[in-house]
């Protein structure tokens, strides 16, 4: 059953019906028509149409005052959020070392996990040395970044490489790798890793860690090999 415009909009005054004409963008064609029916039927007055364009044009300024706020409120919180976890006016090296002090807090964490999941059942078999050897790995790659040394920035580029492979991959085959931390949404740990990835690439960092252009490019070729041999490996194993 079609809406009677005609019917519902007889009972409102001209200054309703001219609002609505005005800002026909924003009703139904057909209840534009309806009202400008209506409207031809009346006797129309000047004050009548100045008082529509104005209350029209009042809640135009309303809106885009609220939509300044709005705008306004969400900047400041990004710089209120970003002023905590980066402060403004740190060296590059700043955050480095805390990202390397962070990380070590995190795996000492992650070791722990790792220590209640194997004890008593301890064996020595191949996942466990591969395990031990990417503790290791991760250690050193944390040592030689807060020691701002390059090979801090060649082994993150190349784990972060193959963790952003393993995550996106699990979107495509869920479940595919193993891992004995507790589960993580891998939505959040892409972001995290595209974030690390992002940093680690600025100049500024590469200049700190003393990266030539040449090294730089090498490290990249081999870090793509890592990525795609890495979601080859998880896909179709």
């Amino acid at each position: 059953m079609q809406f009677d415009f005609h019917t519902q909009y007889s009972g409102l005054s001209n200054v309703e019906l001219l609002k609505i004409v005005l800002q026909k963008e924003i009703y139904n064609e057909n209840a534009v028509v309806a009202a400008k029916d209506i409207l031809a039927q009346r006797v129309v007055t000047e004050e009548e149409s100045a008082e529509a364009e104005a209350n029209i044009e009042y809640h135009k300024l309303q809106e885009q005052q609220k939509s300044k706020h709005r705008e306004k409120f969400i900047s400041n919180a990004i710089h209120s959020i970003r002023g905590i976890f980066i402060p403004v006016g740190k060296p590059v090296t700043y955050y480095l070392r805390a990202f390397s002090v962070i990380s070590f807090a995190i795996w000492l964490i992650h070791i722990i996990s790792l220590r209640n999941y194997f004890w008593p059942f301890f064996e020595i078999d191949f996942g466990l040395i591969f395990i031990l050897l990417t503790e290791v790995y991760f250690l050193l790659m944390l040592f030689w970044i807060y020691r701002l040394n390059k090979k801090g920035w060649m082994l993150t580029m190349a784990y972060y490489a193959v963790q952003a492979s393993l995550v996106i991959s699990d979107f495509f085959k869920p479940g595919s790798h193993f891992t004995f931390q507790t589960y993580t949404p891998t939505l959040p740990v892409i972001l995290i890793t595209g974030v690390i990835l992002y940093f680690f690439n600025r100049k500024e960092v590469r200049i700190v860690f003393g990266v030539s252009s040449t090294l730089y490019r090498d490290v990249l070729i081999i870090c793509s090999i890592l990525f795609f041999l890495t979601a080859v490996f998880i896909l179709y194993t």
